[in-house]
Order: C-alpha cells, then structure tokens, then sequence
C-alpha cells in the first residue's frame, strides 16, 4: 500500500513467517498448500486484510497508519534463505527464499525506498 502526506517518505515491510519444512516429504506436503506455493495467493492483500501495524486506521495503528505498507508473502520453507530446486518423488520443489528476498528488496529501492527516512523491517 503506497505511503501518504507525512508517511510518504516511510516504509513498514513485514517479511511473512510460516516455519520451516525439515524434510523433502514434509517440504512436498507443504508445496501442496498456500504455506507452500505461491499458486494459492490473491494477487494482492485488501486493506482489510491488514491487520495490527499494518493497518491504514489511525485508530488502530497511529505510528504507521499513512506509511508504505509492504506484506511480504512466505512460501518456500527456509525462512528466505533457500536458493535451489530438489527434485523429490516425481515433484520439483523450489527453496527460492533468498531470491525472493533479495529481489523484493531491489524492486522496493527502485520503487522509492531508497530515499526513505524510516523503515522498520520485521
């Protein structure tokens, strides 16, 4: 959700957690639900789906109801570390966490970020 008046120049970006998978069965499991793939996600959140500091109410969130809000969504079971493709039983599973990670980042700079004066990321 894009910033407004004095919360333009701010960012609250909120990396997902989900847990980890510790085996490739409980990792395909896992691929087979929106905790692990990405083919179950709407394409974005609605501002009522934004909870808690992330919210745009000033009622509920009056530190950071007016800052660009990023959800960053967690799919792939390595806590945004993950960087390979395993092929397990017949299925192809993706650990592309640090990927999404790093290039979220990127996109977010190159969408202004780079000249913020706040970010709280958590």
């Amino acid at each position: 959700r894009k910033g407004s008046d004095d919360g333009l120049s701010k960012w609250n970006i909120f990396f997902e957690g989900g847990g980890w998978c510790y085996s490739l069965s409980t990792c395909l499991k896992r691929s087979l639900t929106k905790l692990g793939s990405s083919k179950y996600y709407s394409n974005c959140y609605k501002d009522r789906d934004m909870k808690f500091y992330q919210s745009s109410k000033r009622n509920k969130n009056p530190l950071m109801y007016n800052w660009n809000t990023v959800h960053v969504r967690y799919c792939d079971g390595s806590s945004y570390a993950g960087n390979s493709v395993q092929m397990y039983e017949g299925h192809i599973l993706y650990f592309k966490g640090k990927y999404n990670r790093d290039n979220t980042i990127k996109t977010l700079l190159d969408l202004g970020m780079k000249y913020a004066t706040e970010i709280i990321i958590s």
